[in-house]
């Protein structure tokens, strides 16, 4: 294995931020509130004080519930199993690559030299990436110093600090 390993742990992954994530982030939320807002309807049918126990309304009663409650619950929860990918900085390689994985697998989603990176943000405790599409790429925070300074170290040879 190459050195990146031994940095992706170190740095416990950083931050992806990618503009698609915002919307989908923002999609999931609204998913959510809907799910929360079909269960929580289902309850007041039969909670709600007046309400009817006659058959056809008690039959009407239990199908909307027998809907809207796994509908709600599937609304809420589909969000769950998306995960972010994974940011591997490789100092060797000279490469930033996403990679998402699918229980053994791994698929790498982008990759970006260091020399194909538009921008580079280097503050003391801090880098932020962005890739070829003027993007933004990866946020890293420094938890071990000699990790860190290697990246620095490559990407000044890199050109870009």
């Amino acid at each position: 294995m190459t050195a990146f390993n031994d940095f992706a742990q170190a740095q416990a992954v950083a931050n992806t931020l990618r503009p698609s994530h915002h919307a989908r982030t923002f999609m999931i939320g609204v998913q959510r509130v809907a799910g929360a807002a079909l269960v929580l309807t289902s309850l007041a049918l039969w909670l709600s004080p007046g309400s009817s126990w006659s058959g056809d309304l008690m039959s009407m009663k239990i199908l909307m519930s027998a809907t809207a409650v796994p509908a709600g619950l599937v609304l809420m929860f589909s969000g769950l199993g998306v995960r972010r990918p994974k940011v591997e900085i490789d100092t060797i390689r000279h490469e930033i690559r996403l990679v998402r994985t699918h229980g053994k697998d791994r698929f790498i989603e982008d990759r970006c030299k260091f020399s194909d990176l538009v921008k580079v943000e280097h503050t003391d405790s801090h880098v932020r990436l962005w890739g070829t599409s003027s993007a933004p790429l990866a946020e890293v925070t420094a938890r071990d110093a000699m990790a860190f300074r290697s990246l620095v170290t490559a990407l000044r040879v890199a050109g870009k600090i």
